[in-house]
């Protein structure tokens, strides 16, 4: 009998643990080298999103304004008037900008033809007009580390 029990082949429960215990560790390591890649993507793309919306938002409206024969910015509001009476009026509402395409009134006022949301994913809109010089800033929402990205335009207007 004590000859039987020295040549079982197998494995003890105490070895058994110990090698689940191993491959657990391996499994754990690699998922989290794989969840941490994932969320640095996710990161990274809508950081990459964030920048390509504030810089083609703050394009178009840079361009506009060059167009534009008169510049008027109040109440969160950039007006553009165009020498033909057209207009666009740019506003920021909830993350979202906002240009309003049509007509001036003789009061001053526009008759809005449409409305086309520019952007979702801007947090802040600001302008200053200080003679000639139009400064132009815009800040994207958060990315999931809370950090934003922020564009600076300056224009100087010609005579």
């Amino acid at each position: 009998m004590g000859d039987m029990m020295r040549d079982n082949k197998g494995l003890t429960l105490i070895e058994l643990v110990v090698a689940i215990a191993i491959i657990s560790s391996i499994i754990m390591a690699i998922s989290s080298f794989y969840i941490s890649g994932v969320k640095g993507f996710a990161r990274e793309t809508t950081t990459a999103s964030n920048q390509t919306e504030v810089r083609r938002v703050s394009n178009e409206i840079a361009r506009e304004i060059r167009r534009a024969s008169e510049v008027n910015f109040s109440f969160g509001t950039i007006r553009l008037r165009y020498p033909d009476d057209k207009g666009i009026w740019y506003y920021l509402s909830e993350n979202t900008l906002i240009a309003d395409y049509g007509l001036y009134t003789p009061e001053n006022n526009m008759d809005t033809d449409y409305t086309s949301i520019l952007s979702d994913r801007i947090g802040s809109f600001n302008v200053n007009i200080v003679g000639d010089n139009i400064t132009i800033t815009i800040e994207s929402i958060e990315n999931s580390e809370g950090e934003t990205y922020k564009l600076v335009t300056e224009l100087y207007l010609r005579k």
